[in-house]
């Protein structure tokens, strides 16, 4: 933090110190304030409350113990020092006062607004305690340095050796708004701290009454940063969780984002001129979802996902099923038996419930849906192919590649397979429609990969935001899993009579 030609810091051993910027040397003697480690920054305000308006520094030690020293020459407030019956004026946090025992967990960067000081503990209590004594009649002191004003932990969610509240990072005050937002976390009994929940809390700051709170699938582990937008009524902050994902939120609680098409928004300029778009210039062809992300590029490279899935498991599904096929129906006997004994097992087998089972088993990822939707589609296809194959089997040609000496191998694949071709082609382009589709309700129900863009993961994300009202951003993935699965079933249809000349009108 800076001050006037100095600069104040703490070091991970528990030393502070300000050093002078024009030369590098400490301004006065570094004080030692935590005895183990320090893993939070002090931070510099000024006593605006105070007679000469004096410049304060706040800190908060992994000894659960905050400090209120000058800044000038790092003595500790009076009252402080007089609060704790002790020289260095570090103050343990207790709450409820009198009553309550010290709080034993590491205390993060303080906040500052007014004469109170916000601090956060990973024992998941956040805290507003007094900087200055509350004096009341004949001027006794009422409330001292140090004392609590207001603590929060929150009860609603369940309390024990496993499972607990934290925090990782200290408070942010929006000082015009008088609300203090922190970034707390949960660990729900497990010993992996990567799937502990992320919850944010927004407080009233006198009081410390909760105005709202939401819940985030990942951690969070740093304090959220704000920013006014003069074109929105409230001001927003933005935060990030363990995994990456980035969240803006407004002071009442709602997503900042996403944001409609430009095409479909409008704001008044400085002017107080209604212009179409946004202020920032930037284009939004069908707007972007809660993390701010373009939805019109995530459609096309969810395309490339839908394409893949789709021609890979139509492939696997049709050799599968071809293959299947030609033996069964070519060498008969035994050898059919089981193999449609088989086939008739695969059908039977509820296929939505089957294929979400293999894919929990089998894990998220491009390739185990691609596996999946081809152990479950080719029997169906196995089926039509022997029929086929029983009839072309009795044809002239058979009999004459049998008298030459054509081996079984040969007769299958290269006399029969072509005769069946046309039809697995047609097979095939429904089974690019399903896979499509397949692919699209694992995404939604959470099995899909979350690392790769697909439309079902668009849909999975409107979803898990309760973003339903934002049409730009739940109509463009259904709309295409919609119309790229019919242009499927119209080509086969198409094909079909081809295929089939008893199709064809006449």
């Amino acid at each position: 933090m800076l001050l006037p030609l100095t600069v104040v810091l703490g070091t991970g051993d528990g030393w502070l110190a300000s050093v002078w910027m024009s030369n590098g040397s400490f301004a006065w003697a570094p004080r030692r304030l935590s005895q183990t480690t320090w893993s939070s920054a002090p931070i510099v305000r000024v006593g605006a409350e105070l007679p000469g308006t004096p410049t304060l520094m706040y800190a908060a030690t992994d000894e659960s113990k905050v400090f209120t020293l000058y800044a000038d020459n790092g003595d500790s407030l009076r009252s402080w020092v007089d609060a704790a019956r002790d020289p260095s004026g570090g103050l343990h946090i207790i709450y409820p006062r009198v009553v309550g025992v010290p709080d034993t967990g590491i205390l993060f960067t303080p906040m500052v607004f007014g004469p109170n000081i916000f601090v956060t503990s990973s024992s998941g209590w956040i805290y507003s305690i007094y900087r200055d004594p509350i004096r009341g009649a004949g001027n006794q002191i009422m409330f001292d340095s140090g004392e609590v004003a207001w603590g929060f932990r929150d009860d609603t969610l369940q309390h024990d050796t496993t499972h607990k509240t934290y925090f990782r990072a200290g408070p942010h005050i929006f000082d015009n708004l008088n609300l203090v937002i922190a970034a707390g976390n949960y660990n729900n009994g497990t010993t992996d701290p990567s799937d502990d929940l992320g919850i944010v809390y927004v407080f009233n700051a006198a009081g410390g009454g909760l105005s709202w709170k939401r819940t985030f699938s990942s951690r969070l582990l740093a304090t959220p940063v704000a920013w006014w937008d003069p074109f929105n009524t409230h001001q927003g902050t933005w935060f990030g969780t363990s995994t990456g994902e980035v969240y803006a939120f407004s002071t009442s609680g709602q997503y900042v984002a996403p944001l409609a098409p430009s095409w479909a928004h409008s704001y008044l300029d400085p002017s107080n001129h209604l212009r179409q778009g946004y202020p920032s210039g930037n284009m939004y062809i069908l707007g972007t979802d809660a993390r701010g992300r373009d939805i019109f590029s995530q459609l096309l490279w969810g395309s490339r996902i839908a394409l893949l899935v789709g021609f890979a498991s139509a492939i696997f599904t049709i050799s599968i099923g071809v293959i299947v096929g030609l033996v069964a129906g070519y060498l008969g006997g035994r050898v059919e038996s089981i193999l449609m004994r088989f086939t008739d097992v695969i059908l039977v087998i509820p296929v939505l419930p089957l294929v979400i089972i293999l894919a929990a088993v089998l894990g998220a990822g491009v390739g185990n849906i691609i596996l999946v939707i081809s152990i479950v589609g080719w029997p169906g296809v196995a089926r039509v192919i022997r029929a086929e194959v029983l009839s072309l089997k009795e044809r002239p040609f058979i009999d004459s590649a049998r008298v030459t000496g054509a081996s079984n191998v040969r007769i299958m694949f290269r006399h029969i397979a072509p005769n069946v071709a046309p039809l697995a082609f047609l097979y095939m382009t429904f089974a690019v429609s399903g896979a499509i589709l397949t692919e699209a309700a694992l995404s939604f129900i959470g099995l899909g990969d979350v690392s790769t863009i697909s439309w079902g993961i668009m849909l999975q994300d409107v979803s898990q935001s309760k973003a339903l009202q934002a049409w730009w951003w739940l109509l463009p993935p259904g709309l295409a899993i919609t119309l790229i699965s019919l242009a499927f079933f119209l080509v086969g249809r198409a094909f079909d009579e081809i295929v089939n000349p008893r199709l064809r009108k006449r």
